[in-house]
């Protein structure tokens, strides 16, 4: 018992409890819970000499897990960009994908302007931006509310018309109260992977969707929304749900 209140004991615990939960081979929850053991055993010892130095040691112990696995920590908004990025390589013409179809499409017009429009208002942007390819484009639903956007790869999914997103640092997605996928991008060091279910307040909606890995993709067009949904339908990135498996990717 005298060893746990050990204010030093506290300490080398707490740095080999985070050490384990910042090295990327654990699962979010065991990270969330190795942080909270490792913030708990250097707390306690540590404020019972000097509440300022356990304020100290709190503050570090968060900002270990914000630096180390930022996934730990809930968020509906954020930004994606590649894990990797070629050395000597600047991307000069934006290119997206619909998903890992092998579908690619180039674009040749002016920067900034709208690649094409999906349905009434909701358009899709990718540019160029210092060397990077950029994507913008909103989701509304068939009240015309807006359910998830994206701009120059800025990710937005506020609830509750986003039922739950997951994400990673290059990836994430959203999905809506039925259980499906609406919108869904990855960034890569040359392109944007994007698919996504766009609709307007009539029931029109678009679907931009891939068949499979290299398998080409379909552009599905909606004129009344079906109930239920039909497929061909966005497989998820990620498992379910967000709460459990924050950044876990689906098998």
């Amino acid at each position: 018992m005298d060893f746990l209140l050990n204010p030093l004991a506290g300490v080398i615990l707490a740095l080999v409890l985070g050490a384990i939960g910042s090295s990327g081979r654990t699962s979010t929850v065991i990270s969330r819970i190795l942080f909270a053991v490792a913030w708990l055993a250097g707390f306690v010892p540590i404020a019972q000499e000097s509440l300022l130095a356990a304020l100290v040691f709190t503050l570090a112990i968060g900002g270990l897990a914000l630096w180390a696995r930022p996934e730990i920590v809930p968020r509906y908004f954020g930004k994606i960009t590649p894990r990797r990025r070629l050395l000597f390589s600047r991307a000069v013409q934006p290119i997206i994908e619909i998903g890992d179809s092998g579908t690619k499409i180039a674009w040749n017009g002016p920067q900034g302007e709208s690649m094409m429009t999906l349905v009434d208002r909701s358009e899709l942007t990718i540019e160029t931006i210092k060397g990077r390819v950029m994507v913008s484009t909103e989701i509304f639903d068939t009240d015309g509310k807006l359910v998830a956007e994206i701009e120059r790869n800025e990710w937005r999914a506020p609830p509750p018309r986003a039922w739950d997103r997951n994400y990673s640092v290059d990836a994430f997605e959203v999905k809506n109260d039925e259980g499906q996928i609406v919108l869904q991008a990855k960034a890569l060091h040359d392109r944007i992977q994007i698919q996504g279910e766009w609709w307007n307040e009539a029931g029109q909606g678009v679907r931009l969707v891939s068949r499979g890995p290299g398998a080409g993709a379909e552009i599905v067009m909606f004129r009344v929304k079906e109930t239920p949904p039909q497929p061909p339908f966005i497989r998820p990135m990620f498992r379910y749900p967000s709460e459990t498996h924050l950044g876990e990717l689906a098998p």
